[in-house]
């Protein structure tokens, strides 16, 4: 296994995306040209803050900002993020998804990159579950096995993710059974 891959998505407000890897070390946020990441907003600060890989753990933490960096609807000095959480900062939304993989090429580390879903930048309502209607509840699906290189998902986190963020767990078993693996054992 290799160590924990932080890979970073940023989403403006036209809807465009970009991704960014974070392997040990420091990404700062900011306006910019120079910063690992640039947004090119006036709501964002020359460097606004930074993300920061600590043996698979990543913290963002704000460089004394004007407008203030926020994970959900908290702003936030300084905070370990979980994979999928959301940080706000302007009106660009910043997901992290994270994974020890087990190969660099392996199509279980695509899949769960690929898993997290962005709402469109709009104004956070935190809701109970009960209050929430179909347009808001939130879907996490996934396989328990991925069948190109028998890798197991784990559920667990998965589970604990879908719980933390009232979301909708939905497990596809599909190939969960039969021969996997390169040696189809």
């Amino acid at each position: 296994m290799r160590s924990a891959v932080n890979r970073i998505t940023v989403r403006g407000t036209d809807g465009t995306e970009r991704t960014f890897t974070l392997q040990g070390g420091n990404l700062v946020i900011g306006r910019d040209p120079a910063c690992g990441i640039c947004l090119q907003d006036s709501q964002v600060s020359w460097q606004h803050a930074v993300l920061n890989d600590a043996g698979g753990t990543c913290i963002i933490e704000d460089l004394g900002s004007s407008n203030g960096t926020f994970v959900g609807a908290a702003r936030i000095q300084r905070q370990v993020l979980s994979a999928g959480e959301i940080v706000r900062i302007g009106p660009f939304e910043i997901a992290l998804q994270m994974r020890a993989a087990p190969s660099p090429t392996s199509a279980s580390e695509q899949t769960m990159f690929d898993m997290a879903a962005f709402r469109v930048a709009a104004p956070i309502v935190n809701r109970p579950a009960h209050e929430q209607t179909a347009t808001q509840r939130k879907l996490l699906i996934t396989d328990g096995v991925f069948s190109m290189d028998g890798d197991l998902t784990p559920l667990k986190e998965i589970a604990e993710l879908a719980q933390r963020h009232n979301a909708v767990l939905v497990v596809d078993e599909a190939h969960a059974t039969g021969l996997y693996g390169m040696r189809a054992s």
